[in-house]
């Protein structure tokens, strides 16, 4: 390979670092032919309604990904996208042209490299570590889904905000978690007062401490 590009080197120093399953064909391609870009904490990567031309490779940060109801705007919180994991669903969505019906947006400072689906396409016919990565992005998709689905259909509030509360602290890996009682409302479609109240009852049990815009779960 030729001299790289200041971003070509960044994107070989994630490549290496996050998907070392992949042949040495298929990280050239990327290097390559990948963008990288760096997000803001907020920023919406993906819109519900929009068209899907690129994929990302998550190299750091998280991403919060909801479903919207285009009816009244609500929107309810399915998982976080980890670094050394694909945009896998707006490659569904994106390879059969459809508008997507999830959004994406950066819960904290990110680093993605973007890829053109055109290019992803090929790669699922040339290589079988692509297709191993992206089935095994697909099955943890699913099982996220199934999660929240059940969660939505067969637990109480209670039971919601407790598995809410154990997602953020794996997925940020640190118990101290800063978010305001108005966001996890917002994440689980309720209302404020209801979350203030199960979180009351759960400092009062010992589970977690309750700070000005932020939450410190219980160690056992």
């Amino acid at each position: 390979m030729a001299l790289l590009t200041a971003s070509q080197q960044e994107i070989s120093f994630w490549i290496e670092k996050l998907y070392p399953q992949f042949e040495p064909e298929l990280r050239k391609s990327i290097i390559e032919h990948g963008i990288i870009q760096h997000v803001k904490a907020g920023q919406t990567l993906i819109r519900s309604g929009h068209t899907i031309k690129s994929t990302m490779l998550l190299s750091e940060g998280l991403v919060k990904v909801f479903r919207n109801d285009n009816d009244n705007g609500d929107e309810f919180f399915l998982y976080y996208i980890e670094p050394g994991q694909v945009f896998a669903l707006s490659m569904i969505y994106g390879s059969q042209n459809e508008t997507i019906k999830i959004s994406k947006v950066a819960a904290t400072d990110c680093v993605f490299i973007s890829l053109p689906l055109t290019l992803t396409e090929t790669y699922q016919k040339e290589y079988s570590s692509w297709n191993t990565f992206m089935m095994d992005n697909y099955k943890r998709r699913f099982e996220d889904i199934l999660e929240a689905v059940s969660d939505l259909a067969f637990g109480t509030m209670d039971e919601r905000v407790k598995h809410y509360l154990e997602h953020q602290t794996k997925s940020l890996k640190t118990n101290h978690i800063h978010i305001t009682h108005e966001q996890i409302a917002h994440d689980l479609n309720t209302s404020r007062v209801v979350i203030s109240r199960i979180l009351k009852h759960m400092e009062d049990a010992g589970k977690l401490k309750l700070h000005r815009n932020s939450i410190e779960i219980a160690t056992a």
